[in-house]
């Protein structure tokens, strides 16, 4: 695990520092405690044990308890033309001039691990963020919005956006 120290930099955890999970199989990110940062469950799988797992075997969950800036999470709702989970939409969003993008996947599947459909992305300083949808439909449709952050939002396909839940 790497933690964030300013821009473009990154220093290891220590392993002292809560995250020592032994043998994982299976993972998940997602905003669990529904307060705009990511936290993880991490499973353990009995054919990965030796002498040095866990008793009992269960899954184990991380809480990030930072207080990192702002955020949006963004989650999409295709139309007509378009998967349901819109799956492979593009997002681009542009907080400040800082540019970030986004594609909805369906799941990584591989050792067990899922992605929230629910796309996060962190602002910063940012109070508000220029969000651009591209669709997954035969057109290529896109919308563009500018939303405010530290909400989650529901974007369906030729609506409006709208505020699903504030942490």
């Amino acid at each position: 695990m790497y933690r964030q120290t300013e821009p473009l930099r990154f220093v290891a955890v220590p392993e002292g520092h809560g995250i020592d999970q032994l043998r994982s199989h299976g993972s998940v990110a997602a905003d669990f405690d529904h307060d705009g940062d990511l936290d993880l469950i991490v499973g353990q799988s009995p054919a990965r044990c030796y002498d040095d797992c866990y008793d009992p075997q269960h899954p184990r969950f991380f809480e990030n308890v930072s207080d990192a800036g702002n955020f949006l999470q963004l989650e999409l709702v295709g139309g007509a033309g378009t998967n349901r989970a819109a799956i492979g939409a593009r997002i681009t969003i542009d907080a400040g001039g800082i540019v970030q993008t986004r594609e909805v996947g369906g799941g990584d599947g591989q050792y067990g691990d899922q992605t929230d459909l629910v796309q996060h992305v962190g602002l910063g300083e940012a109070c508000e963020a220029e969000v651009t949808v591209r669709w997954p439909d035969a057109a290529l449709t896109t919308e563009t919005f500018t939303l405010g952050g530290g909400y989650r939002w529901r974007i369906e396909q030729g609506e409006q956006p709208e505020i699903v839940e504030a942490p």
